[in-house]
């Protein structure tokens, strides 16, 4: 009777793992907006994401896929996959969005899209997206960086998604 009993718990705990770190297919096309914080203008974009959510044991949230703003796909055609891994959690819960590209040199450079945050059933979603400079180094910040919000259609629906997403991170609101 204890044998079965422990038996039961075990296969009970091995299908509990199983269907949580089962791949969850996402498919998602977002309308949403982007925007500058510090300045009122703003762009309709929208945004596919494509791929598979996997969990680890530990909870890591891992997306394999590809993300389309508009017609711009990353990752781009001049990366070494054709897809990207963002590990969430990582960055203030958020996952880096980042490849590995081509060189003419044969190195390779990395290139960082900016930082995405997702809610817990990725209906919506903010990208603080980095500025590429000319030596090939990103950055953002919050004063006047930019942000890609969804759903949303305008920038206020767009800026009280990002505060929504990022009120654990930020001290203060973005603007």
């Amino acid at each position: 009777m204890i044998r079965k009993f422990i038996v039961a718990i075990i296969l009970l705990v091995v299908a509990a793992h199983v269907w949580y770190s089962l791949p969850k297919k996402i498919e998602k096309v977002y309308n949403g907006v982007e925007f500058q914080l510090g300045s009122d203008n703003e762009e309709k974009v929208t945004i596919y994401l494509k791929g598979k959510l996997t969990k680890s044991l530990f909870g890591e949230k891992i997306f394999r896929g590809t993300l389309q703003i508009n017609d711009e796909i990353i990752p781009s055609g001049l990366a070494y996959e054709d897809t990207i891994e963002v590990v969430f959690g990582k960055v203030w819960v958020g996952g880096i969005i980042q490849y590995l590209e081509h060189t003419d040199d044969g190195l390779g450079q990395i290139y960082s899209y900016g930082i995405i945050y997702v809610n817990e059933d990725f209906t919506e979603l903010t990208i603080a997206k980095n500025e590429q400079s000319g030596n090939g180094n990103s950055e953002w910040n919050g004063e006047n960086g930019r942000m890609i919000s969804a759903p949303a259609s305008n920038r206020v629906e767009a800026l009280a998604i990002s505060n929504r997403l990022l009120k654990d991170i930020f001290q203060i609101e973005l603007e």
